[in-house]
Formats: C-alpha cells, structure tokens, sequence
C-alpha cells in the first residue's frame, strides 16, 4: 500500500501546474498515503495541497489516530544552519528533511507530547505549539493555544538575586540528591531566563484539536517539581497538585485513564486528573528502585523516564557521568536499566530484552515503537537525546548527550550522523524529539 500511495504521490507530481489537480483527486492521494513524512512532503507542495491538508483538518487527525494505533516514530527537532529557525532530523534515513518550521527558535521547549511542543514565556503563561502545521502558515490560530500563567516565581529584582537558591530544595528534599555526589552545587540560571526552566517537563493527554474536552496538560514545575495540570477546555486557572506526602517528581505519564509520576528514587505514584479532589487521588504504586555500586563507581547521578510498553508501564535509568567529575564540564550517558512493573506484586522487574520494541527517550514524552514496522529503526535499541540535567541548570551546557544505544549488545552509536557543526549549533537550543501528525 506504501508503494502504491507513494507512486501516485510522485506521478501528480510530474504535472506542471500542480496547484490545478482537482480537489477529489488530491482527497484520494492523502487517503492513499500512510506515511506521516509523505503527509508533510504532501503539504508543502503548494498552496492548493496545502489548502487541502487543512481543510477538516480535526477528522484527518481522528482519522490518523485510529490508522495509527501505535506511535510513529518522532523526528528530532535541531536548530537549523541559520540558528533562526528549527530543522527536522529523521532518524530513520539518519538525514535531514528539506522543511523549515516557524516556531520561536529563542525557547526552551519543555515538553512533547501528541505532536504538540509545550514552552513557558517571559509573563510565565504556557503555549502550545502544533510544529509540522506550521511549515507554511505559522501565524494560523490552530497551530499554537495559550495557556495561562503557570506559578510564577516572586523574583525580587535581578539585582539582588544572582543565582536561584536551591537551599530551600535541598532542605525540603534531604534524600532526592543522594544520588548526586555534589556536595555544594553551584549550577545557576541567569535571572531574566529563569521562566525558561520553570517547567521540568510537560505531558498532553490528547490532542487538543482532536479530543479538547479530553486534553489535559499535565506539567513537572519549580525548583520542587511539583505538579499542576489543567483542562483546556474546562478551566481558566493552573490547578497545583498537593500529595500528603511530598515528593520530587522526575517523569509523568499518562496510562489507562491515569497519569502516574516517578519520584527521584523511582517510586512510582499515581493521580487522577478529572477526580474534583485532588488532594486525596495522588496514590502510591510501586516502591523505589534499589541503588547500584555503578553510582559511586563511576561518579554518576539518574535520571528517570516512564514509557508505555504493550500496555505496560516502564520504569527506564539513565546513568550519568557527573557534571561535576568531568574535565570538560560536560555530561555522559553511561549506562541503562530498564524495569517493569508488575501490578501484581506491585513491585519492579528488571528486564534486558525489549524485544522488536525502540524506545525515544529526552524532553518528550518517552516513546516505544515497533521496530519492524519502520524501515531503519533498530529493535532492542533506546534512542536517546540531551535533556536536563536534575535540579541544576548550566548557562552553558554542551549538548553533546545523544545517540542510541543497543541493549543487548550494551553498545552506544553516539550523535546519530550528526557532524560536529550541527552539534555546536546545539547549545543555545535543546534539541527534542517530536512525533509527525496533521
């Protein structure tokens, strides 16, 4: 069926005036392709296909989520040559894709989930941004939603405050940095940026387009990471979640009609964003993972990550080289565990083999996909990308940190084909992965 939808996408476009091909005919080409890339080759041809792509354009994403039962494989969004504008870098043919996107370069996108972009702005309100509607029309009204202000930090003024206290953390939170062998951090955000790391990470239950009265954004937040959600299309106000016993969230995901967060430890809890009290729905799971010898040996803190697995929920450890303990300043992935829970024991698995499964792992909603079902894709394998470093923010970091892993063979293919330019231009600008939709 690809082939065939793909010969027909190529013999229309061998026709010179493209934009005077009947509208039932270009109807037939999208319900012919399945490719989510050809979707967005389809787009961009010219005003009329994209006029088309556009128009019911809430169906065609229903429609695409039911073809589309399991993930497509996201696309890494990187700063372009210019370092005005975003490129998108397909893993898949290890190249990148001749498309621009209008999104705001000058943002750190906190999250990506359901094919939207998510990022704090300077009044501390929460947009959403919708990037492969955005190739040709990036001012359109349904391609970003704005969200109030999201607990704003009280600065005093810039200057009597150089650098965010992360005393009232460490105090709150005794036992999160034990994995940490920092004694005294002195990571700092500049001031004026600090809105730009307000939010840790940010989960979107459904799309806002397609399923509105279903869609909740769901965000980690503050030097705490705590938790706050809203629903975009009930609630005028950010409503923060307070669990009786407090905690300190690494990642939240959204599975079997709850979200469920993962604590620094690993413990694992659960909530549930549409019950009216919401103090007494944050639930405990699972209990954390147990430390590893690999901590001290190697000088390496965690960072956590949840994932979606044939119906299961994965608990996966990544293992960091310590910013620290590094000559250059820079960080490390070392190593991966990924667990299991079990909801009988209620407890975790340790499991070596994913199987045909890949996983996508950063500032996004962590991802599994079938291996077979995408030419290119390496079943067994986490594909990783640089994300946040704990509690503690650089004003210069190397992103250096990405690549994929082989779990079987425990082996590493860091930086994809990515050349030494391209990485550099990554600096300023976390690259994220984002999944293809309408």
């Amino acid at each position: 069926m690809l082939l065939h939808s793909t010969f027909l996408l190529i013999c229309f476009c061998v026709i010179v005036d493209w934009a005077r091909v009947q509208k039932h005919i270009l109807d037939l080409i999208l319900e012919k392709l399945e490719s989510l890339v050809d979707y967005l080759r389809f787009n961009v041809v010219c005003l009329q296909w994209h006029s088309v792509t556009k128009e019911n354009q809430v169906e065609r994403i229903k429609a695409s989520h039911r073809r589309y039962r399991y993930h497509q494989v996201p696309m890494l969004l990187m700063p372009s040559e210019d370092e005005y504008t975003w490129n998108i870098y397909n893993v898949m043919t290890n190249k990148f894709l001749e498309l621009e996107l209008l999104i705001p370069y000058g943002k750190r996108f906190c999250g990506s989930s359901k094919g939207w972009l998510v990022a704090v702005n300077k009044d501390w309100t929460v947009t959403l941004y919708k990037p492969y509607s955005m190739i040709n029309d990036g001012n359109s009204e349904d391609t970003r939603i704005q969200l109030p202000i999201l607990f704003p930090v009280e600065l005093e003024s810039d200057d009597d405050l150089e650098q965010v206290d992360i005393q009232d953390y460490m105090e709150e939170f005794p036992n999160e940095l034990e994995d940490c062998n920092q004694e005294e951090p002195e990571m700092a955000i500049d001031p004026k940026n600090v809105y730009d790391y307000h939010v840790y990470k940010a989960l979107i239950t459904a799309d806002p387009l397609a399923n509105p009265n279903e869609c909740v954004v769901v965000v980690i937040f503050g030097d705490c990471r705590e938790l706050a959600f809203i629903r975009i299309s009930q609630d005028k106000t950010w409503t923060k979640i307070e669990p009786t016993d407090r905690f300190c969230s690494d990642e939240v995901l959204h599975h079997n009609d709850l979200c469920y967060v993962v604590a620094h430890d690993g413990a694992l809890r659960s909530f549930d964003v549409t019950d009216s009290c919401i103090n007494s729905t944050v639930k405990y799971v699972a209990p954390k993972l147990p430390r590893t010898r690999f901590l001290s040996k190697f000088s390496c803190y965690i960072k956590r990550y949840l994932v979606e697995f044939h119906g299961q929920i994965l608990q996966v450890e990544r293992y960091l080289r310590d910013y620290y303990k590094s000559k250059t300043k820079s960080r490390k992935t070392k190593k991966f565990r990924v667990w299991r829970y079990d909801p009988d024991l209620k407890n975790w698995i340790e499991i070596k083999n994913l199987g045909g499964m890949a996983l996508f792992l950063g500032h996004n909603t962590s991802i599994s996909v079938l291996a077979s079902n995408f030419s290119g894709i390496q079943p067994n394998c986490i594909y990783f990308t640089h994300d946040i470093d704990q509690i503690f923010y650089s004003s210069n970091p190397m992103i250096c940190d990405l690549g994929m892993y082989d779990i079987q063979s425990r082996k590493y293919k860091l930086h994809f084909t990515i050349d030494s330019v391209a990485l550099r231009k990554m600096n300023s600008r976390p690259p994220i992965w984002v999944v293809p939709t309408f």
